[in-house]
């Protein structure tokens, strides 16, 4: 049931409802009925869990598969561009060009500060 894998895949994020509906632009309420079971998830909806978190449409819809795709690092990189081409993005656009102004051995630190921000995430 595609309700009971987009609840396991918001859990796996660690994502509440809010969040989750935030990034999909829709409503927490519409998260909750469609994790109930009492709303049908628009083929929109879908194709924008699958683009937003690397999901795999095979896996969301019919539950087979991997849950998550593995993209080579041009389409990550491609998908990573159009991100940061969005307003709201400012702040990481501006790391991303002071990065590109480092010479290589910071760049090597910057890299391992960002490893070990990521083990903090997790």
């Amino acid at each position: 049931m595609i309700d009971k894998r987009i609840r396991e895949l918001r859990l796996k994020l660690n994502l509440s409802q809010d969040e989750f509906a935030n990034e999909l632009t829709l409503k927490r309420n519409t998260i909750s009925l469609i994790e109930n079971g009492k709303r049908n998830t628009s083929e929109r909806t879908l194709n924008d869990i699958c683009k937003k978190w690397n999901v795999s449409e095979e896996w969301l819809k019919n539950g087979t598969g991997e849950m998550f795709t593995i993209k080579d690092l041009d389409e990550q990189y491609a998908s990573l561009v159009g991100e940061l081409s969005k307003k709201e993005n400012e702040v990481e656009r501006e790391i991303i060009l002071k990065m590109f102004k480092l010479n290589k051995k910071y760049l090597t630190v910057f890299d391992k500060m960002i490893d070990s921000l990521l083990e903090i995430e997790e």
